[in-house]
């Protein structure tokens, strides 16, 4: 005779991008559909000798989704993770749990490329003025699992806390493993996505080294092709999205759509 299954059904209440098409589930589904592009003209630095000059900038203003001391010392990066979890967790209305509640939520979130920008940013303030004149929050602010510690503190989530490091895969692998989290019966809510801004001189030269973007710079909103039979790359970009993943069961005691 065989046993029931058990296994919790995991369900999605919550979403939030956060992306250069727009903040908000509604702005991106919204550009998606008419088909605008996130493309345009880098402006995070001067791409004077650089053979490439456009990529995907997220129009975010920081201190609409954080304090703005934690905006000034963190990464791009943390910035858009942030405000990706506040809208995922707004949109599943979700309240802040109590301390009993709050083990059972956890956060899964990853990044590929880490606090690219404060990095780059810091290595030339060690070169140019010296090792006494690094910010001493270069490192806790710059390193892969930093939005996911951010992400916890913020909103009280004191469960399952990691990141995952697989590259472009990282925030689906996130996913994924949230997902399993909730399943083998270790929390009852997951916030779980990923965030990047590699807009940054180092990593557009790398790419660009390696012949992956596009240079078609005259126009950035048609350059990412890929299935024409004259692509030439991808372009750079920033962004991120965030989903609350829970129990079927929980999510119908609150009411939560799924």
């Amino acid at each position: 005779m065989s046993r029931p299954d058990t296994t919790p059904r995991v369900v999605v209440t919550g979403v939030g991008p956060a992306c250069s098409l727009g903040i908000g589930r509604a702005d991106v589904w919204a550009a998606a559909v008419d088909g605008r592009s996130g493309a345009g003209e880098i402006t995070r630095f001067d791409t004077d000798g650089f053979r490439v000059h456009m990529a995907c900038e997220t129009p975010l203003e920081a201190t609409d989704f954080m304090d703005r001391r934690l905006a000034r010392r963190s990464d791009p990066m943390s910035h858009i993770a942030l405000a990706a979890a506040r809208l995922a967790i707004e949109d599943a209305g979700l309240d802040r749990p109590d301390h009993a509640a709050s083990i059972r939520q956890g956060v899964i979130f990853s990044s590929g490329g880490g606090g690219a920008a404060l990095r780059e940013e810091q290595h030339r303030t060690f070169m140019e003025r010296g090792a006494d004149r690094v910010n001493p929050f270069m490192i806790p602010h710059t390193i892969v699992n930093t939005p996911a510690a951010l992400i916890a503190a913020e909103f009280g989530l004191r469960g399952p806390n990691f990141s995952t490091t697989t590259a472009c895969a990282a925030g689906a692998d996130a996913i994924g493993v949230a997902a399993a989290t909730i399943r083998r019966g270790e929390a009852d809510v997951m916030v779980a996505g990923g965030s990047d801004a590699l807009v940054t001189p180092l990593f557009v030269a790398g790419f660009d080294a390696m012949r992956v973007l596009s240079r078609s710079n005259d126009e950035p909103e048609k350059a990412a092709r890929p299935f024409d039979r004259d692509r030439d790359g991808f372009l750079i970009g920033e962004g991120g999205a965030a989903l609350v993943l829970e129990t079927a069961e929980g999510a119908e005691k609150r009411g939560a759509p799924v």
